[in-house]
């Protein structure tokens, strides 16, 4: 079954993370920070997955296609943001600053690796992105955004495109109003504003236009039936949900992130989809010689391979240079190759790999 898959746009500050995370039992997807420390507050039964490396990245993309995430009562994949991910991606990828034209190609494409396969998730997902004001001729437009263009092509990929935005009469809203100045497309059985849980929403979505369910009135009770089914075990023994001042109210932000040890334990056990292709037994040479004759330590080059997961960590719980892989080959080299570059890997190596000895 395909399962329902929207972008929810808004500029910041305009509830998206509020409303993406009310009802039901998320699993957040989170290079944002300010996600992590809400998103719990907002609904305990939330999860949240960090993702900060590429290694983190590549197992989000075996992660979301997995059929245990509907046994282990998953509801939703909530992407949170795209935005923040593509500015995250020159560091996971270690592209060097300023950044060529070239460049937010090879970022836009790795982020729509994971947006392909969020399209082939077991569960219903919702990605979110920060909007941007942007002037076409003389026509201002909200849009979604992103380092690069390629958040334009996000509403292409997904069912619906709307807005989260705060109505005096109704509180937090989904907006899907065609309307001039901004990208939202709704569906003719889903109606314009909506008030329920992202779960609720998300039914009503992949309910269709049902002949039985004529009116809105009923299309969303018949949204929100099937919604109630979902989470009714779950919602059992938890405490009447919170409103968004109670929610603001008691939000303390943690010292640290707080992941639960269901998500540790179902991470840990995931491999990177992807097939990684290696460096040959030259190619890792060469990054020692590069390293030794431009006096680059090389347990730090490593360890910070290692961090970025370019050296998979072996049987001996230790990375080694016979283990690189073709892409770590492939922008160490250009670091080592390129002096601008050289010197700020070297000024990175000093700060964040000092414990490792030569």
């Amino acid at each position: 079954m395909t399962r329902a898959a929207i972008l929810i746009q808004a500029l910041s500050g305009r509830g998206k993370t509020f409303k993406s995370a009310e009802g039901g039992k998320p699993l957040y997807l989170a290079p944002e920070p300010k996600c992590r420390l809400t998103v719990k507050a907002i609904n305990p039964e939330a999860n949240v997955i960090p993702l900060d490396t590429l290694i983190d990245f590549n197992k989000a993309i075996a992660l979301v296609q997995k059929a245990e995430l509907v046994e282990k009562g998953y509801t939703r994949i909530v992407l949170d943001s795209y935005s923040e991910m593509t500015e995250l991606m020159p560091e996971w990828l270690q592209i060097g600053f300023p950044l060529q034209i070239q460049d937010y190609g090879t970022i836009g494409n790795k982020a729509m690796e994971l947006v392909r396969a969020l399209l082939k998730a077991p569960i219903p997902v919702v990605i979110i992105s920060r909007s941007e004001a942007k002037e076409q001729g003389k026509v201002h437009r909200i849009v979604p955004g992103s380092l690069g263009k390629s958040a334009g092509s996000l509403p292409a990929k997904c069912i619906l495109t709307a807005e989260t935005r705060f109505d005096d009469n109704l509180g937090w809203v989904v907006d899907t109003n065609p309307d001039e100045y901004t990208q939202r497309a709704g569906l003719p059985w889903v109606p314009t504003i909506f008030q329920g849980t992202m779960d609720e929403f998300l039914a009503l979505i992949e309910a269709g236009p049902q002949a039985d369910t004529v009116t809105t009135a009923k299309r969303i009770e018949a949204a929100r039936v099937a919604a109630d089914v979902l989470e009714a075990e779950r919602l059992a023994a938890l405490p009447a949900p919170k409103t968004a001042g109670e929610v603001i109210s008691q939000m303390a932000p943690p010292a640290a992130i707080e992941i639960s040890q269901e998500v540790v334990d179902f991470v840990d056990g995931i491999s990177p989809a992807v097939k990684v292709e290696m460096a040959s037994n030259e190619d890792c040479a060469e990054l020692l010689d590069l390293a030794a004759k431009h006096k680059v330590d090389a347990a730090k080059l490593l360890a910070y391979a290692a961090h970025k997961g370019w050296a998979p960590i072996g049987n001996d719980k230790r990375p080694n240079w016979l283990s690189i892989t073709a892409e770590g080959h492939r922008i160490m080299k250009t670091f080592l190759s390129n002096d601008t570059k050289r010197r700020g890997l070297q000024a990175h190596l000093v700060e964040h790999f000092q414990h490792i000895a030569a």
